[in-house]
């Protein structure tokens, strides 16, 4: 069911009278800016990509940025992509990750990787290794690299 209130106050989602735990009140879709960086330094060339989407239904923001065929080349520290388009509640959120031509330290095993936001607007490499704690993970500088983030985290706003 969906009935719908005054004009410009939303929808309520599930009832046919509205009560304010049903009331969708927040719609937005669009274009963020990332940057892929490292925490410590950026590229040589800052890797920015405009065409990073996200949709935010209520508290919930969907975000995917693609970084294709880069050169990383001068970053150094976690590898981060910076710009999350609303800022993340103070919870560790994890969102998937997808790279080709890093280099991880596979000597423990790598199970794998993830980027984890908190109470920020940044979400940073972490790994998980077998029998070893998750670890943030740093950026491999150089050129040939993809980078993919797709998920969703919460917010307050």
């Amino acid at each position: 069911n969906i009935s719908f209130p005054v004009a410009g106050a939303g929808i309520y989602l599930g009832v046919t009278s509205g009560t304010a735990a049903n009331l969708l009140d927040d719609y937005e879709q669009g274009t963020w800016t990332a940057e892929l960086r490292g925490a410590d330094a950026r590229a040589s060339t800052p890797i920015i990509s405009t065409t990073a989407t996200f949709v935010k239904t209520g508290r919930l923001v969907f975000v995917q940025a693609y970084f294709p065929n880069v050169n990383t080349t001068g970053a150094s520290g976690t590898m981060t992509i910076t710009g999350l388009p609303f800022t993340a509640i103070n919870s560790l959120q994890l969102v998937n990750a997808l790279t080709y031509g890093m280099d991880y330290d596979d000597s423990t095993a790598v199970m794998g990787i993830a980027f984890y936001i908190e109470n920020n607007n940044n979400a940073n490499l972490i790994a998980a290794k077998d029998n070893a704690a998750w670890q943030a993970t740093s950026i491999t500088a150089g050129t040939g690299k993809y980078v993919a983030m797709t998920g969703t985290y919460y917010t307050n706003s």
